[in-house]
């Protein structure tokens, strides 16, 4: 859907300047199209999509893509410290076991290296689901997958616990999406 599309940009704008050049980047609920990691397959030495609606395939000479429901197995079948950059883009409000999911994107993250995650505010649920489910502007069925609207102290305190340190926290979208950068 368009606005769907507009968010989806807005998000990609926030994380572009963090993805290091000639790094090694996963992407965790990246899509079925692979968008973000495809954008920047000219300036990583490799990357890794994994989402529960991609094919196990290589989609370039430097992305692979790996088929995995997160919610299903929580474990990346990634090697522990390969990755420079983790991405998780507007995938945390849907998993069932998000603590875990990130837990997992601490072990496969280097020492020194970073997770980008954005997510909707809790003040964003009233919003998104006027939009979704009376203006029908965005996708009612990725709405109603959302699980859980995390506040700054939930995602602080998770992140904190599991070992990430120099988290930055940034509200964008009006105050109704998060944008964390959360060193390992």
């Amino acid at each position: 859907m368009f606005i769907d599309t507009i968010l989806a940009r807005l998000r990609k704008k926030k994380v572009l300047k963090y993805i290091p050049e000639n790094g090694v980047v996963c992407d965790i609920g990246c899509g079925p199209e692979l968008k973000l990691l495809l954008s920047v397959r000219g300036k990583i030495s490799e990357g890794w999509a994994i989402d529960k609606k991609t094919i196990d395939q290589p989609f370039s000479v430097n992305i692979r893509a790996v088929e995995q429901d997160m919610d299903e197995n929580p474990i990346l079948p990634l090697p522990d410290n390969k990755f420079d950059c983790l991405l998780m883009m507007a995938v945390l409000e849907h998993m069932a076991l998000p603590k875990e999911a990130i837990g997992q994107a601490f072990r496969v993250l280097r020492p020194g290296a970073i997770l980008l995650l954005t997510t909707p505010a809790p003040s964003a649920k009233p919003i998104l689901e006027f939009l979704a489910f009376r203006l029908r502007m965005i996708s009612k069925e990725e709405i109603l997958d959302h699980k859980h609207y995390f506040s700054k102290q939930e995602l602080s305190k998770i992140l904190t616990e599991i070992g990430f340190s120099k988290i930055e926290h940034h509200y964008f979208e009006l105050g109704l999406n998060q944008f964390v950068v959360a060193r390992k």
